[in-house]
């Protein structure tokens, strides 16, 4: 298991690493609940901090929990190839439906992620970009939005 995994996935590590790096995720009760080489699952419950007045889920837990799902893909794979830095780009959401109840929001774009990491590793600049999926899926196993996250990366050498 990598550091990045290890710390994600333990409640303890988890929440000193939000409370640190991204407090809005502990308001919001955002929550890893997988993450490996191939797919980061992250799941947030509609409830009273991340309500809008439209009972469903505010769009920018939506959005934060996409960011998440496919920010957490991308530091598993750089883990322990150097110092990098990371920056969204670019961000796209389409929502088809009320968030309420349980939100499951996965990335599957892992070796796309691994490939692009290679790519970006042995070019001369150690820079690249690319754009990641994440499909927010309620407890009935219904799309309630889908998400292109775009992430500029960059080897520090």
């Amino acid at each position: 298991m990598s550091k990045i995994s290890n710390i994600l996935l333990s409640p303890l590590k988890y929440k000193w690493f939000t409370f640190t790096k991204l407090p809005s995720l502990v308001f919001w009760g955002v929550k890893v609940s997988t993450l490996d080489d191939a797919k980061c699952v992250v799941k947030t419950k509609y409830g009273w901090t991340n309500q809008n007045p439209f009972k469903s889920m505010y769009f920018s837990a939506l959005c934060g929990s996409a960011e998440l799902s496919t920010g957490g893909l991308v530091m598993h794979h750089i883990e322990g190839n150097g110092n990098w830095s990371m920056l969204v780009t670019d961000f796209k959401a389409n929502f088809s439906k009320k968030a309420v109840g349980v939100i499951s929001f996965v990335c599957e774009d892992g070796l796309i992620v691994q490939d692009k990491i290679k790519t970006i590793m042995s070019s001369q600049t150690g820079t690249g970009a690319f754009d990641l999926h994440s499909t927010a899926i309620n407890d009935k196993g219904e799309t309630v939005a889908s998400f292109v996250v775009s992430w500029s990366l960059k080897q520090k050498r």
